[in-house]
């Protein structure tokens, strides 16, 4: 088994379990010197600290969500919860003129439905809209 820290869609479970099944929760973890931003997609850029849900996956799990995370690579970051560390893999969007857009009112649901789900202080997704990528 692996971890993998969700960070935008995929912080919803229903969303979550749709494509992974098996996945199971972790808790609510810190990637640090990162920031969740939104531009067409949930994106990671350097920052003070995202927060994100944790979840346990196997190798063929990993492989599954490359399939739905095609405009993205997995690297292997460290996070935490509670001060113990977790080697997990994250989701990091490749660059591309494509993203200079607005994500859509959909995705930003799901995005939100996860963040209260798991109580993750969603203080304004619109303050983490940035289509520009850095």
């Amino acid at each position: 088994m692996i971890f993998y820290f969700a960070y935008g869609h995929n912080t919803n479970t229903a969303v979550m379990k749709q494509r992974i099944p098996d996945a199971v929760y972790v808790g609510v973890a810190t990637l640090p010197h990162y920031k969740m931003v939104m531009r067409q997609f949930a994106d990671l850029e350097k920052g003070r600290g995202a927060k994100g849900v944790l979840w346990k996956i196997s190798k063929s799990d990993l492989a599954t969500l490359d399939k739905y995370e095609q405009w993205y690579e997995h690297r292997r970051v460290r996070v935490y919860i509670n001060g113990t560390s977790y080697m997990a893999y994250a989701y990091f969007m490749l660059p591309s003129e494509a993203w200079n857009y607005p994500p859509s009112a959909e995705y930003v649901r799901h995005v939100r439905k996860g963040y209260a789900e798991h109580h993750i202080n969603r203080f304004s997704l619109k303050a983490m809209y940035s289509t520009k990528k850095k």
